[in-house]
């Protein structure tokens, strides 16, 4: 097991690597824990890897925050088991955790032969060597001093072997490597470079802004190559290693992302200007762009390893296409919501659309979402094929032309043998139904009601097959009479509004002689196509409640054609609403129904009352006042009780009586005319008679 360091600058993370060998019985499992001594798991439990190969294992543990302390020692101990069972356990020496980082305040640091340019810079005219001169730090931890290889200098050269050699580090499990083997990394590159490294050459170096710090402008680099022939679609390109990315870059694409700074003199010699070469948009194509922290500038500071490699002149890119059948479809009727999926063998982002400037569409409506998802709804009762010319387009924002595919997607829609509908008119209206129920309130029929209640409708059918016989089947009522009509197939709708074709609902719609109709098209029916498009059928009817029945009855009605296909159900709910009101009374509701119109009545009328007209009373107006019973007539006449009235009847039919009594001056005054007549007649006889004898006399 490998000690890498004694001492470790983190306190959330632990990382161990080892290898074990056994020649007679494989290695099945390890188990490793961490803990404040050896052999103990305090810090993190005994964890089980499996091994697939006999190469080095790293573990690392990730999620001790909060449990490694400053200054602490802590051990890892690995058990490892195999075949036969037998175990062997080993311990490393401990690691310590030191967080502070040494004091060196006190160094004081110099070049010997160097002349300062700038603060924490000098510069030397010495090609083959440096040296430094410190003063030791005082800082009683402190117990060597290192320094790594490049560090400091501008620019280091590599070697071939510099270049393949792997770099790692045991102390981070994240630990990403400036320097790659590029032969082995050709293919992890961004969108630009993708499929255009053709080869690598041998010039490559490491370039390290002295002190850390930022350029001030851009980096002009020339690059001469000796023995390098390139094709004639192969240019000389600079690639740096973008380790946070861990992808190849082109350096001329630091400064200005999408514009080239190459300046060649030949084909062997030119000249690149490199800015920064950290979070550059890998991926010009994706529509979110890498946010570079306050910390980040836009020129070369960052330590970067460079290598000159051939690269196809040409940008490579493939059309994208579609991954998926273009080959779909559906029943009558019945819409789909298909995915569709586009291939790129470039990674780019694809959107989809639609070229609605060859669009064929006929039988349905199309849409579809940048994403692919594609929705499309057949027109009403129609069956056939569509053509759907979709569009798939690459998202580019790197100043390349986007390819674009076009491919035609059939939609086979499939026809079935469609059902009847039927519906219901009344005074040239199309009844609104609730579903497949109509409701329907009707008046009790009493003897006392002067009309009949009852209900007349035209119920129709239709179908879209317009060689279908249709014909209505009804289901009779249970406490009503229901009288049908002739039933029409033959109709003819008119479009106008004149009233010269009125319709007679109910039984009497079509006399029994009729084979066709013609009448107005019903108000408020929406058909999704022509009239003469469809066959039909059309019944009035007519339903008169039994006497003295109220409650709830029905109705039902459905259209069917020649082979038996059904249209839905339609209910015609009659509720006969109970009215006990008498002689002309009126219904009252309570405060939720003062019409007396709820459906409720023909269950009760419990809670509704009468008004009643002039002369009657009682709860129901079942009553009448006696008009006679103030013996309103004159002696000798009969009084006859009539509505709210009386008449006084003399017993003569040549002398019509008044229907009301004489006051009793007007009766003394005929009294008193009829004795002055009678005096007058006898006086006048009396005179006669006196006269004729005095004329005898004489």
């Amino acid at each position: 097991m490998d000690e890498p360091s004694e001492f470790q600058g983190s306190n959330s993370t632990i990382a161990v690597r080892w290898r074990a060998i056994d020649m007679e019985s494989k290695i099945t499992e390890y188990r490793w824990a961490v803990g404040t001594s050896k052999g103990s798991n305090d810090i993190r439990e005994f964890d089980t890897i499996i091994p697939m190969d006999e190469k080095d294992v790293l573990a690392v543990a990730e999620d001790l925050e909060g449990l490694l302390e400053e200054g602490s020692i802590y051990y890892v101990t690995v058990v490892a088991l195999n075949l036969a069972g037998l175990e062997e356990t080993v311990y490393t020496n401990g690691v310590t955790v030191l967080m502070t980082e040494p004091n060196t305040t006190s160094a004081n640091i110099s070049v010997p032969g160097a002349v300062q340019i700038a603060p924490n810079v000098v510069s030397t005219e010495d090609q083959t060597s440096i040296s430094f001169v410190w003063t030791a730090v005082e800082d009683s931890g402190i117990n060597a001093y290192c320094l790594r290889p490049g560090e400091k200098i501008v620019c280091s050269p590599l070697s071939k072997q510099d270049v393949v050699q792997e770099y790692t580090s045991d102390a981070s499990a994240r630990f990403k490597p400036i320097i790659v083997n590029p032969y082995l990394t050709a293919d992890f590159t961004d969108r630009n470079l993708r499929h255009r490294i053709r080869r690598f050459t041998d010039q490559s170096f490491v370039l390290s802004p002295v002190a850390g710090q930022e350029l001030r402008g851009p980096l002009n680099i020339t690059v001469t190559m000796v023995n390098v022939t390139a094709a004639p679609t192969e240019l000389l390109r600079l690639l740096f290693w973008n380790a946070e990315s861990e992808m190849w870059q082109d350096a001329g694409h630091t400064c200005q992302l999408f514009t080239q700074t190459y300046t060649y003199k030949n084909t062997s010699e030119f000249n690149v200007q490199v800015c920064n070469t950290s979070n550059l948009l890998t991926n010009p194509t994706s529509v979110h762009r890498d946010k570079r922290s306050p910390q980040e500038g836009i020129f070369f500071g960052k330590e970067t390893f460079f290598v000159v490699a051939l690269v196809d002149s040409s940008f490579q890119n493939s059309a994208p296409r579609l991954a998926v059948s273009p080959y779909l479809w559906t029943y009558e009727d019945v819409p789909i919501v298909a995915y569709l999926e586009a291939i790129d063998d470039d990674d780019d982002e694809v959107t989809f659309s639609i070229d609605r400037s060859t669009e064929t569409l006929f039988i349905g409506e199309v849409e579809i979402e940048p994403n692919g998802i594609l929705r499309y709804t057949p027109c009403k009762d129609c069956f056939g094929k569509d053509f759907v010319t979709v569009v798939m387009s690459e998202n580019r924002r790197d100043g390349e032309t986007p390819l674009v595919t076009r491919e035609t997607v059939v939609i086979d829609v499939v026809a079935l043998e469609d059902n009847p509908d039927v519906f219901a008119v009344k005074d040239r209206v199309k009844v609104n139904s609730t579903g497949d129920s109509i409701t329907v309130t009707l008046e009790e029929n009493t003897a006392q009601r002067l009309t009949r209640s009852k209900y007349d409708v035209l119920v129709f059918g239709a179908d879209i097959e317009t060689n279908d016989v249709l014909s209505l089947v009804f289901h009779d009522p249970s406490n009503g009479t229901l009288a049908l009509s002739k039933i029409v197939q033959n109709i003819t709708f008119l479009h106008d509004d004149t009233d010269d074709h009125a319709t007679v609902d109910g039984a009497n719609f079509a006399n029994k002689s009729a084979d066709e109709v013609s009448i107005p098209y019903p108000q408020n029916l929406l058909m999704p196509h022509r009239p003469e498009k469809y066959s039909w059928v059309a019944v009035g009817f007519t339903y008169v409640p039994d006497m003295n029945f109220y409650g709830h009855d029905q109705v039902r009605v459905y259209a069917h054609d020649q082979s038996g296909k059904r249209s839905d159900v339609l209910t015609f709910n009659i509720f006969v609403l109970e009215n006990r009101c008498m002689n002309g009374g009126l219904c009252t509701g309570p405060d939720h129904d003062p019409n007396c119109t709820d459906i409720q009545r023909s269950v009760s009328f419990s809670g509704y009352e009468c008004a009643c007209l002039d002369g009657y009373y009682g709860r129901y107006c079942e009553s009448d006042f006696d008009e006679c019973s103030s013996n309103p007539c004159p002696q000798n006449y009969t009084c006859v009780d009539l509505p709210n009235d009386f008449l006084c009847d003399c017993g003569s039919p040549s002398w019509p009586c008044a229907s009301q009594s004489m006051p009793p001056w007007q009766i003394a005054l005929i009294t008193l005319l009829c004795i002055g007549v009678t005096i007058a007649v006898v006086a006048w006889a009396v005179w006669k008679a006196s006269k004729k004898e005095k004329n005898k006399i004489g």
